[in-house]
């Protein structure tokens, strides 16, 4: 909004030095809505002629700051076209990178359109920013950038919808008509009947999937984010009131008050490019590896890349297109969302990232990935699960987010670097061949494949990548982490089991080796159980097992006795003058007993023994 000496004389009532334009975005918004509240007390709303939207009657066009950097057209209309038909829109972007600069503008059908979406938009919070709203005076449309088809020409120039049919319209103009079907090839059309009472969106997208759909799930996306009760949410200083006594809701509101019986033609076309609407993830053609297929997995785990087209290329210039590029470009800059690797100065690792993170291995793509979205795609895999508390969301998610990097993640990363497990100088006494990382390797088309197939072979290799993220991250939050409060539990009542304080009994069979480490280390008692036992209900015995030094080990801390080991029932039984014994393992660290009793005499006898 500009103040100038040619306002109506009702709004050069409000042109003091408190309603004067300034530079915060904020300020603009309080003082839209500060004009809104004044024309309520003066008794304009609902006249239009009185109003301070008069001086923009003549220009359908608004302005949209603010914005969320990864909104895209597609979710702007879905926001603003509630208040009217939206015939053009322009989200700046920069010429070099194409990303969002934050702001744009949007064109609706008639001016009646723009008073509402001002009223009611400006000031809300969409994907967390406040956004700001205002009419636009003069607006012309952008210039040619040199770098455009002929397509984008005609619809900066023409807009998305062509003009509205009239009954009596003139010969079609076949040449006109022959350059838009065969323009469509590289356009996604949506073909839309004009509003009279509901929207009845009808048409479909050349990708087989409908723009209805589309435009909902970016609603319902960005409501959800917006506000916990899926409202748009008004930030607590500035107030969310409309000024309108006619209480029109939405443009079709209106239309059906002041059309002609309604009248409207039958249909609207509308026509907007592809690469608008569907963002695009690129990584590298050829041989493909786990840590690349992992990454795009997770990408499209979040909701603004879910339906995005993963480009395998290594052109640069199609990689610049690209809203994110992994494993390729020879670059990582998380800010312009480009995360490689392979560049000779890469060098990092979890925890160079974060600091109070422990994990040192190089990492890959996925790990970049992981490293920054790992969190948030947590939360995604997990939004459908209850838990009590804000905050006891976000602690299991920490939780989770370590968990799931040194059981899945960091294993991908070290191997796509090349680092071994073990030194070198250890000869291994087996080949696996079976880790992810060979299965994705296998899944690459043979040599002497005649139709390789590559980009249908690397969908695979993310669907078998994907399917074990999730299925590991729903072990550990469904599985592994309720089982910490039944070892907490047996931990804390050691004592009363037996005066040592090293032995410990699990009421339920449970994940328990990893929960006890950690409940040690917590409670500076570590090494301090020595033995662990728990009632196995498909045998009907209790186990009892020696505590390792570390939770995959086989090596313990206290071995049952050299004396015990291979013996099995009778013999094992008379051998160390127990009743009820089942067996000791040849190692030394398991065993069994038919009763609870008789498995706690089986560890105390251990423990006296070792202790002499």
């Amino acid at each position: 909004m500009k103040w100038n000496q040619n306002m109506p004389e009702q709004t050069k009532l409000y042109s003091d030095d408190s309603f004067t334009r300034v530079m915060n975005p904020l300020t603009n918004v309080k003082n839209l809505q500060k004009l809104n509240e004044r024309e309520l007390r003066m008794g304009f709303a609902g006249d239009d002629s009185r109003s301070w939207h008069q001086k923009y009657r003549d220009s359908a066009w608004i302005f949209i700051g603010g914005l969320n950097f990864e909104l895209s057209e597609g979710d702007l209309i879905a926001v603003f076209s509630q208040y009217g038909e939206i015939v053009n829109i322009n989200l700046i972007r920069d010429k070099q990178t194409g990303k969002s600069r934050g702001f744009g503008f949007l064109c609706y059908e008639d001016q009646r359109s723009t008073n509402l979406a001002v009223d009611n938009l400006n000031g809300i919070k969409i994907a967390n920013r406040i956004i700001r709203v205002d009419h636009v005076e003069e607006y012309k449309i952008p210039k040619e950038r040199g770098d455009e088809d002929d397509i984008v020409k005609r619809l900066h120039l023409e807009g998305c919808a062509p003009e509205k049919e009239e009954s009596s319209k003139p010969e079609k103009d076949v040449t006109r008509e022959s350059e838009i079907e065969e323009s469509r090839n590289s356009v996604v059309k949506i073909e839309k009947p004009s509003i009279k009472k509901e929207v009845n969106t009808t048409s479909t997208i050349e990708s087989g999937k409908r723009y209805d759909d589309i435009r909902n799930k970016h609603r319902n996306d960005y409501q959800k984010s917006s506000s916990h009760d899926g409202k748009y949410n008004k930030p607590d200083s500035v107030e969310h009131k409309s000024h309108r006594k006619d209480n029109f809701s939405s443009k079709s509101d209106y239309q059906q008050k002041n059309s002609n019986n309604g009248n409207q033609p039958e249909k609207r076309t509308y026509v907007f490019m592809i690469r608008n609407i569907m963002k695009s993830i690129g990584t590298h053609n050829g041989t493909f590896h786990c840590d690349e297929a992992l990454a795009c997995f997770m990408l499209k785990c979040l909701p603004r890349f879910s339906d995005a087209k993963v480009v395998r290329t290594r052109d640069p210039q199609l990689l610049k297109k690209c809203d994110v590029v992994v494993d390729v470009g020879g670059e990582y800059d998380p800010s312009s969302m480009r995360f490689d690797h392979h560049q000779r100065s890469f060098n990092l690792s979890l925890k160079s990232i974060e600091s109070d993170l422990k994990f040192e291995t190089k990492l890959s793509s996925a790990g970049l990935i992981y490293a920054h979205f790992g969190r948030e795609i947590i939360r995604e895999v997990l939004k459908n699960e209850q838990s009590s508390n804000m905050e006891e969301k976000s602690s299991i998610i920490e939780i989770l987010f370590k968990k799931c990097y040194a059981e899945f993640v960091e294993e991908i990363d070290a191997k796509d670097n090349g680092i071994d497990q073990f030194s070198s100088e250890l000869k291994p006494k087996f080949l696996v061949t079976t880790t992810l990382s060979n299965r994705v390797a296998a899944l690459n088309p043979s040599w002497n494949d005649k139709e390789p197939h590559e980009n249908e072979q690397f969908e695979k290799a993310m669907q078998l990548v994907g399917e074990e993220f999730i299925d590991r991250i729903t072990y550990f939050h469904g599985v592994w982490w309720p089982a910490r409060s039944i070892v907490l539990e047996a931990f804390r009542s050691r004592n009363a089991v037996d005066i040592s304080g090293a032995i410990m009994i699990l009421e339920q069979v449970c994940p328990w080796k990893e929960h006890l480490f950690d409940i040690e280390i917590e409670d500076d008692q570590e090494g301090a159980i020595k033995y662990c036992t728990f009632h196995d209900d498909r045998n009907d015995y209790w186990m009892i097992i020696a505590v390792p030094i570390e939770p995959k080990s086989f090596t313990c801390r206290k071995p049952f006795p050299e004396s015990w080991r291979g013996l099995r029932d009778q013999e094992l039984s008379k051998t160390i003058e127990i009743e009820k014994c089942v067996f000791v393992h040849a190692t030394g660290f398991c065993g069994a007993n038919k009763t609870k009793e008789g498995a706690l005499k089986m560890i105390k006898k251990s423990l006296s023994a070792l202790s002499d």
